[in-house]
């Protein structure tokens, strides 16, 4: 009986729900009266442990089966996305070379043959490399798609084998319960103790308890969008090459976009976890067309949907990688985001001026907001209040229209108080940062105007 109660808790410890938890009280109250049990054990040990023990054996096989096809699918992404680092990475050399060559060929004032056709090597291997990075990234986003259909099917089938699992136990429960009333008054006041956790096992509705499990972590899909050299301004590099470079990487991409909006026939769900692979390939040349604006100095900035989304890391060679972290469908609600006014944009004009972002674990911290916090002005103390929350950088230039609102500046440093819905912040201007005035008002600002 021991024995029997051990393989009970077993069964039931990582469980939850009434039907598990009904299990447990029984493995208890075989603990304290294992002698009045004896002839209990007996009867469930042939006609309940043994047809549970096969059941879950057959069950057991589905599970390894889904498992082993999960990680199939698993190992194939992983692969593909190490073969498009592999060419991410002689790209990235072969432009590099290329530049070195370029700026060889501009300081040299005389027309050396050598250095020509060296340098129309490099182009044509630089655009080879362009071409297959990026059908690479495209393979690469439908491996994703095939192993997350592969995932969805084996938790449905997982689903599944919970059900009858939890529906055999049901069945055996009932079994148990009809042959402990038969046992007569020694067991009564086991009977009576446990009745209702019984009753609530017996009664219980496995298709609503599976219903009910959530999730130990939050879910998403990791997309990986194309970095191309001439993306990265941290790179050295001349003005028209690299505006010669994001033209042709554009026109790519562009180009194949209508190639595969003529042969799609995708809708575009209002479900951005299922967003189709046309609107991947629109988001990556929307990314590069941001670039091309960036260098011209535009003053609007053009906003997309999945932009939200998009986090900025690094990869295991040091190179700048690009991610698109989007929530399940369940999570995500499909909301738009308004296009801002005219705001001043932060790039710089010159060839060289360029600003670096540092990623750590996919968040950045702005260099002009990192040190010691601001405390103290002309010798007053600013007293925080209790629900400040984060010190962000301000991006772009917002003018206040009404008395309630705060006038920001790009580069500024501010403290968040509070949040007015999804739109607004609260908080004031950190003095010091980008000049020398006194501590701002208190007022409002919107929020996709800081990070």
């Amino acid at each position: 009986m021991h024995k029997l109660s051990a393989r009970l808790h077993k069964i039931s410890q990582n469980s939850t729900g009434v039907i598990d938890q009904g299990w447990t009280c029984v493995a208890e109250q075989f603990d304290a009266q294992a002698t009045i049990h004896s002839t209990l054990g007996s009867a469930i040990a042939d006609d309940i442990v043994q047809p549970l023990r096969a059941i879950f054996n057959a069950l057991h096989q589905t599970i390894t089966a889904s498992e082993q096809l999960v990680e199939r699918e698993l190992k194939k992404l992983s692969a593909r996305r190490a073969e498009t680092a592999k060419i991410k990475r002689q790209l990235y050399s072969s432009s590099r070379d290329l530049e070195k060559l370029d700026q060889l060929i501009d300081n040299d004032r005389t027309d050396n043959i050598k250095l020509s056709v060296k340098k129309r090597k490099l182009l044509d291997q630089v655009t080879k490399c362009e071409h297959t990075y990026f059908k690479e990234t495209i393979e690469a986003e439908k491996q994703r798609r095939v192993t997350d259909s592969a995932l969805r099917k084996s938790v449905e089938r997982l689903e599944d084998v919970e059900k009858q699992r939890l529906a055999h136990c049901q069945t055996a429960l009932g079994r148990f319960q009809r042959k402990v009333a038969q046992l007569g008054p020694n067991l009564h006041s086991m009977f009576e103790r446990h009745m209702n956790a019984l009753n609530s096992a017996v009664n219980a509705d496995p298709l609503l308890i599976v219903s009910n499990l959530t999730p130990t972590c939050s879910a998403h899909h990791t997309i990986f969008l194309c970095d191309f050299y001439a993306e990265n301004f941290g790179e050295m590099m001349g003005g028209e090459r690299r505006r010669w470079a994001l033209e042709r990487v554009s026109a790519l991409l562009h180009e194949h976009l209508e190639e595969t909006q003529r042969n799609s026939q995708d809708v575009v769900p209002s479900n951005l976890a299922k967003f189709p692979l046309v609107e991947f390939i629109e988001y990556l040349s929307f990314k590069v067309d941001e670039s091309v604006r960036s260098l011209d100095g535009a003053q609007n900035r053009e906003y997309h949907r999945l932009a939200r989304f998009q986090q900025k890391t690094k990869d295991k060679a040091g190179l700048p990688q690009t991610l698109l972290v989007i929530p399940l469908a369940d999570q995500v609600p499909n909301t738009t985001v308004p296009t801002p006014p005219s705001m001043a944009t932060t790039s710089s004009t010159d060839e060289y001026d360029y600003e670096q972002i540092y990623a750590n674990d996919n968040q950045t911290m702005p260099p002009s907001c990192s040190g010691t916090p601001w405390s103290a002005v002309d010798g007053e103390q600013h007293k925080a209040n209790d629900k400040v929350t984060q010190i962000c950088r301000v991006l772009y230039d917002f003018s206040a229209s009404s008395d309630d609102e705060l006038d920001v500046r790009a580069g500024d440093c501010v403290i968040v108080e509070r949040s007015l819905g999804d739109d607004w912040l609260v908080g004031y201007v950190i003095s010091g940062v980008t000049d020398q005035s006194c501590v701002s008002k208190t007022g409002r600002f919107p929020a996709s105007y800081v990070t």
